[in-house]
């Protein structure tokens, strides 16, 4: 009979974050797929020991935001600690979070695959996370020519009511120089609320003159109220799965450097709040919303330019003209990134992905996906979604 592993889980699970949850129900689907494990939620393990019950003496591996005081009494027992908080100070154990470069990247081409040239990032300063993820975004709307400005909220905590009236003081003080329409990704669903409602009391309408993507699911505000807030799938579940398996390892004996093990997000969950397509020209605008919306279909550059009451030759010069590129090209495009986010579904086959995207047979969509993606399909759901 193999020893039984007990395992102490600390990640501020009274937080009223959801992504805490998510990563102890990662590291809890782990748990139930070994028997030799028991896992125990402690968020002081190792703090006065021989003082506390029997069950919360020992332990042979911990899963944790690592502060330096879990460190040190982890250290001190000679207790395997792999680390989930990307912001932790501490970098002596194996961490496992979600990349912020990819985070960064797939907010920025969300909101440039839309049109939207007028980019802004709303984050907490002095924030490792948010930081890398907005050095990627803004890296990418370089490369895109776009306009990329960060706007940094003010230190401090929600609960403090100077705070809060600050913060929207800032973000007023914000809009008052903005020329829609502009497209932001934020830190903080609350704050991507106050802008929203901040937008809307100036008149502004959410998506087509601001466009908002929050960085994460907070399931509970994210779909009310109106707008529904498109924000990132961080698989947050998958960090948890991947922290047990890699403690699971180094309490058999194996080594496991202590460097940063980056799980790519799941993808973009759009929703009403980027719903739009931010191009000048209402011709190319219709034309991008009737392609949109029917990519299953046959999509010619006759039946689209029939579709939206215009001539072939005129939609091919407009689109060339807003876009930089022609119709075939950006509905190629478009196929391609509907098929990377059913990819992210592992319960979509590669052939109904086929019929779905308009791609007809899983045949062609292999070969238009490997030469636009550079990877063929199955591999890039590997990459994303992995074996869990």
């Amino acid at each position: 009979m193999s020893h039984l592993k007990r395992i102490a889980i600390a990640m501020d699970m009274d937080m009223p974050y959801s992504h805490h949850q998510s990563v102890f129900v990662g590291a809890m689907r782990y748990a139930e797929q070994h028997a030799s494990w028991e896992c125990v939620i402690d968020e002081f393990p190792g703090l006065r020991s021989r003082t506390r019950s029997e069950r919360f003496q020992h332990y042979d591996g911990i899963i944790a935001r690592v502060s330096p005081e879990i460190n040190r009494r982890a250290k001190r027992m000679g207790i395997p600690t792999v680390n989930v908080w990307y912001g932790s100070p501490v970098r002596s154990v194996p961490t496992v979070f979600t990349d912020p470069v990819k985070v960064g990247t797939m907010a920025a081409e969300h909101l440039l695959d839309r049109g939207f040239r007028r980019l802004y990032a709303i984050f907490p300063p002095d924030y490792s996370f948010r930081s890398d993820a907005y050095a990627a975004f803004e890296s990418l709307a370089d490369e895109a020519s776009a306009e990329c400005e960060a706007v940094h909220l003010p230190a401090g905590d929600y609960d403090d009511a100077k705070y809060y009236i600050e913060l929207e003081k800032r973000l007023e003080k914000h809009l008052d120089q903005i020329v829609p329409p502009t497209a932001y990704f934020v830190c903080g669903v609350s704050v991507s609320r106050l802008l929203i409602a901040l937008c809307q009391g100036r008149g502004l309408h959410v998506p087509s003159d601001v466009a908002v993507i929050n960085e994460y699911e907070a399931l509970e505000i994210i779909d009310k109220p109106t707008p529904a807030l498109t924000y990132l799938d961080m698989n947050h579940e998958r960090v948890g799965f991947e922290a047990a398996a890699m403690l699971d390892r180094m309490i058999d004996g194996q080594d496991v450097q202590p460097r940063p093990f980056l799980i790519p997000p799941k993808g973009v969950v759009a929703q009403e709040s980027t719903d739009f397509y931010a191009v000048q020209d209402d011709v190319v605008s219709a034309a991008l919303r009737l392609i949109s919306g029917n990519l299953r279909k046959p999509l010619s550059v006759e039946i689209i330019a029939d579709g939206i009451g215009v001539s072939a030759r005129s939609l091919q010069l407009r689109f060339s003209a807003a876009l930089g590129r022609g119709v075939a090209q950006e509905v190629r495009r478009l196929r391609v990134a509907s098929v990377k986010r059913m990819l992210h579904d592992p319960d979509h086959s590669i052939e109904e992905i086929a019929r779905q995207s308009g791609l007809g047979s899983a045949d062609t969509l292999c070969k238009i996906f490997r030469r636009e993606v550079g990877v063929a399909p199955t591999a890039y759901r590997k990459t994303i979604l992995g074996e869990m």
